[in-house]
């Protein structure tokens, strides 16, 4: 991630160790399609707020998203989600957004072959006797047209050449 050029307020490395193993438990329970353990990651004193990339709704109640996770579970036979090193902003006391990156692969049921993707997410976590709990989560794909580029950046074979190597007239 770049800079900001505004000022933040710095977190410190327990804070960022403690959001690193919360991110971990996130994808060991989505490794081990334990969907229904999720909930105990959030404060569950709050209405909730996620949106997740394929869902064409927002949920914003714990009987919403249980719901999705149910049916997220029904259909998928096999997941996988790697999780990136979360950028962390302070909000204040015991409250903090997340940013990272994710990657996930999964095999959905009669469907041939599995699928993945690359994606970003924005979460807002407070701390809760001591621990640190989603309040709110939101999926932020990439628009279409960088998706697409990415793939065809891909497809071009090994000794091509960079842009700046063919620019300078440095390819073989």
């Amino acid at each position: 991630m770049s800079e900001s050029p505004h000022a933040t307020p710095v977190v410190d490395a327990t804070t960022h160790a403690a959001v690193a193993e919360l991110l971990a438990t996130v994808e060991r329970r989505w490794r081990d399609l334990d969907l229904a353990a999720l909930e105990s990651l959030w404060d569950t004193t709050r209405a909730p707020f996620y949106i997740a990339e394929e869902a064409g709704e927002i949920h914003t109640s714990f009987e919403a998203i249980r719901a999705y996770w149910a049916f997220t579970r029904s259909i998928i036979e096999k997941m996988d989600l790697r999780l990136g090193r979360a950028e962390l902003v302070s909000l204040g006391p015991d409250l903090l957004t997340a940013v990272y990156s994710l990657h996930w692969e999964c095999l959905i049921k009669g469907q041939k072959a599995p699928v993945g993707g690359d994606n970003r997410a924005c979460a807002v976590l407070r701390r809760i006797e001591g621990s640190w709990r989603f309040t709110q989560y939101i999926e932020a794909p990439l628009a279409p047209i960088v998706y697409i580029r990415q793939l065809y950046e891909q497809s071009v074979r090994p000794g091509f050449g960079t842009a700046a190597e063919i620019r300078s007239g440095n390819t073989g």
